[in-house]
């Protein structure tokens, strides 16, 4: 076989072991979660910030799209990104053991409820609670280029007036952090 045979030949077989991970991630969009985790992470979210007639839920200023992005922030700590997903085994475990079904196998009422006793009975459920919580409120009050606070709509809510300058692609966390180590 020539070297041009070959690399032709190499090119093409990595280019044909990557297509399934690209259509793997198209299909699930909340990597690194699992689906499962997704689907729990949008339920807990919704019970810390619901659908009410009090202001905007998690769902209206997409704080799970916002917390996707910070999972796969390669810059954010890796210990609280640990943190984050270890959180989900002990809620399904804490789950299992009070109620004989799995979290997403409770009905709402259940699921809240279950929230509500953890977070006074369990410390590491609460600790995680409280740290979801901080990531609600970050998603909710950061400018809107970082996907969060969807249409700035906690501004409006808050009658906020943000920081000027706004947040704009040249001024915007992680490409201005890349400058800096890029040029010190």
């Amino acid at each position: 076989m020539k070297r041009a045979q070959f690399i032709k030949l190499s090119l093409w077989g990595g280019i044909s072991l990557q297509i399934p991970l690209f259509f793997s991630c198209e299909n699930e969009p909340y990597l690194p979660l699992t689906k499962n985790q997704a689907e729990t992470l949008k339920k807990i979210l919704l019970i810390l910030f619901p659908v009410d007639n009090y202001g905007p839920s998690a769902n209206d200023f997409s704080a799970f799209e916002f917390i996707v992005q910070i999972l796969n922030d390669a810059f954010y700590d890796p210990e609280q990104k640990n943190f984050l997903l270890k959180g989900f085994d002990s809620l399904e475990n804490d789950c299992l053991s009070k109620t004989n079904k799995n979290f997403l196998e409770c009905t709402d009422i259940e699921r809240d409820n279950l929230i509500k006793v953890l977070s006074k009975e369990n410390n590491s459920i609460k600790n995680w609670l409280s740290f979801l919580i901080s990531l609600i409120i970050e998603a909710l009050l950061s400018d809107p280029i970082y996907g969060g606070n969807t249409n700035a709509m906690a501004y409006l809510w808050l009658e906020h007036k943000p920081g000027l300058p706004p947040a704009n692609n040249l001024l915007k966390y992680p490409e201005i952090l890349i400058r800096k180590i890029e040029n010190p």
